[in-house]
C-alpha cells in the first residue's frame, strides 16, 4: 500500500518493531521494521501536508506537524488523535508546522517563520515561543544527554531546552 504523495519523514519506532512516515498526502503509515509491509494508517486529522513526525521515549505517543499549522498527538497502539495544539490564535501562512522533535519531556515545533513552539500534552497552545532564525530553518537536533538544541538555515542557533532559552550560534 503506498503513498498518494510523497512522503516527508521518516523514523523508526523505538522498539525498532516500526517504521513511521508522514506526506503530503496527509497520512501516517506505519510499516513493519523488519520488512516494510503496511500495518495500518493515521487517517483523517490533518488537514495539510504532514512534515514531520517525532515519537516519545517509550512508543506510546507520536507527535505529527502540518501544513494545517497545527501539531497532533496520536496515541501510537490506536492511531487515535489525543490533542491538537494551535499554534496561534489567528494562524497565518508563517504558523505552518514544518518540523517537530520529542526529547523525554520536551516537545518542539517549528513554525514557517523560524519560531520555536515548546509545548506541552496538557495546553492547547505552546507554553513559550522563541523567535527563532529570520529565515527559512533546514533542520532541527537535540543532544539528548546533554539537552541542547541546534537548528540550521544559514547560520546556527543553540537552544538550551530545559530552559527555553537560544542564543545565536556561530
Amino acid at each position: 500500500r503506498g503513498r498518494v504523495r510523497y512522503p516527508n519523514c521518516v523514523r523508526y519506532h523505538p522498539s525498532g518493531n516500526f517504521v513511521v512516515s508522514c506526506g503530503s498526502d496527509k497520512k501516517i503509515y506505519v510499516m513493519d521494521g523488519k520488512d516494510c509491509s503496511f500495518v495500518r494508517a493515521f487517517e483523517d486529522a490533518h488537514t495539510g501536508s504532514i512534515y514531520s513526525i517525532s515519537l516519545n521515549e517509550d512508543g506510546s505517543q507520536l507527535m505529527s506537524a502540518s501544513a494545517d499549522k497545527s501539531v497532533i498527538i496520536w496515541d501510537f497502539e490506536g492511531g487515535k488523535p489525543l490533542k491538537r495544539i494551535t499554534v496561534a490564535d489567528i494562524p497565518g501562512m508563517l504558523d505552518m508546522q514544518m518540523s517537530c522533535i520529542w526529547l523525554g519531556d520536551y516537545m518542539i515545533s517549528v513554525s514557517l517563520s523560524g519560531a520555536l513552539n515548546f509545548l506541552s500534552p496538557e495546553s492547547e497552545k505552546p507554553v513559550n515561543v522563541i523567535d527563532g532564525h529570520k529565515s527559512t530553518i533546514n533542520c532541527i537536533a537535540v543532544n539528548s544527554t546533554t539537552k541542547d538544541g541546534y537548528t540550521g538555515c544559514t547560520t546556527v542557533r543553540h537552544y538550551d531546552v530545559t530552559v527555553s532559552t537560544g542564543t545565536n550560534g556561530p
